[in-house]
């Protein structure tokens, strides 16, 4: 026996009594727990279009696996649990007696029901569709039918206390946008009109003093089309590697950029964009001939940095081979030439604070010779503008200078904002 569950029209509703949105139908077999126990539900009364579980709502209307709004059918009685798009339960009933449209037999003074809209017919509530495609007012006589607007036009609506309490009509827009308009001052929804546009439809009962709906259509603007695969986005085109995100007040779209580029967020920390992390590199760099820094051994001594390789951190600068940085985490490679046989480290210094914030590995040398490289990697964070020095430990003279015609380079410091 085929059982219906719900009409098309149906409307579940979340806990606050709006439409439930995105919410989680499951049916399951008689007296046993739906989620774990699921029964077949089918989209027709011949139980030959499946439909996947958990059955998903939009604007409280089940949809089917294309998201079209449908009807459940299923053969035996079941149970069913209702949840929201984050699981919190609305509703569950262990044991529900379907009934079929089997049931509706000659024994209760109606002929054998072969569809939802004979039973309609026998019970004696009349379901009519009526097309219009000019100005019609709405009477007592069209409750409980289908208006359809096949053009643009106006539905007006005979005065609520003639209409009565319990008055309904389920009005279309299939061919343009149908206004509704009230009686005089009578309102819908609280407005003095209702705008249906073509393709939508609303649900409009009267209570014999105003109009209201079932506000689908407030509930329905603005929403993403229904795509399982969200091959398109509405109202945004791409292309492949385009990236969405969203600003203040709606989706927007990121072209895809260049190979290598990196995806940062912008300096007002609004928007994703395609580019690198800053670089602030800085070196000790001489003119060709010129010896670097002389020493003093056993302390820490700041190393000469007087040259700006690249200049690409706002607010960092440099004085007096202090590198001056504003707040955010930074990743800093460096390395620093050591004229000394017996070895030497590194490290960057905060002088703002009076921390160590990057320490390098002892270059513990031969002991004889000219020494060697000492070098050091490192990451910190700073909440606030800081000044650094990069410092040298070693007892050395100064470095010696190649003289090849080139720069002498002695030290180096690299410098990328990473956040």
């Amino acid at each position: 026996m085929t059982n219906v569950i719900t009409e098309s029209i149906t409307v579940f509703h979340a806990s606050d009594g709006t439409p439930l949105d995105n919410g989680k139908i499951y049916i399951g077999a008689d007296g046993l727990n739906p989620e774990t126990n699921p029964a077949q539900v089918y989209a027709d009364a011949a139980l030959t279009i499946t439909i996947a579980q958990p059955i998903r709502t939009v604007a409280g209307r089940p949809v089917n696996d294309n998201g079209a709004a449908t009807a459940l059918y299923l053969s035996g009685d079941y149970s069913i649990t209702v949840k929201d798009q984050d699981d919190q339960l609305i509703s569950s009933e262990l044991s529900i007696e379907a009934v079929g449209v089997g049931d509706m037999r000659s024994a209760n003074n109606l002929s054998d029901v072969a569809s939802i809209s004979t039973a309609r017919t026998n019970l004696g509530i009349p379901v009519n569709v009526i097309n219009k495609s000019a100005a019609y007012t709405a009477v007592a006589a069209d409750r409980s039918k289908v208006i359809r607007g096949t053009a643009t036009m106006t539905l007006d609506l005979t005065a609520a206390v003639t209409l009565g309490d319990g008055w309904f009509v389920r009005v279309i827009a299939a061919g343009g946008d149908v206004t509704v308009d009230p009686n005089g001052s009578e309102t819908i929804d609280g407005a003095t009109t209702l705008v249906i546009e073509d393709g939508e439809s609303a649900f409009i009962a009267c209570n014999g003093t105003a109009f209201f709906t079932d506000r689908l259509i407030s509930l329905l603007d603005g929403k993403q089309p229904l795509d399982a695969d969200l091959t398109a986005i509405a109202g945004l085109s791409g292309v492949e590697g385009d990236i969405i995100y969203r600003d203040g007040s709606q989706w927007q779209r990121l072209a895809k950029g260049s190979y290598g580029k990196a995806l940062v967020m912008n300096s007002g920390a609004t928007a994703p964009e395609w580019g690198a992390h800053p670089v602030y590199h800085l070196r000790d760099r001489r003119t060709s001939g010129t010896a670097g820094d002389s020493r003093t051994g056993g302390t820490w001594s700041k190393h000469t940095l007087q040259t700006e390789e690249v200049s690409g951190i706002s607010g960092a600068s440099l004085a007096s081979s202090v590198a001056t940085l504003p707040a955010g985490t930074y990743k800093i490679n460096a390395w620093v030439d050591i004229e000394d046989p017996t070895g030497g480290m590194i490290r960057l210094r905060n002088t703002t604070d009076g921390s160590t914030v990057a320490l390098g590995r002892a270059n513990t040398g031969s002991g004889t010779g000219d020494g060697g490289i000492a070098v050091m990697q490192g990451q910190f964070t700073i909440a606030a503008s800081k000044g650094f020095e990069l410092q040298v430990y070693s007892s050395g003279a100064a470095s010696t200078p190649e003289s090849t015609g080139e720069d002498e380079v002695y030290a180096d410091l690299y410098i990328e904002k990473v956040g």
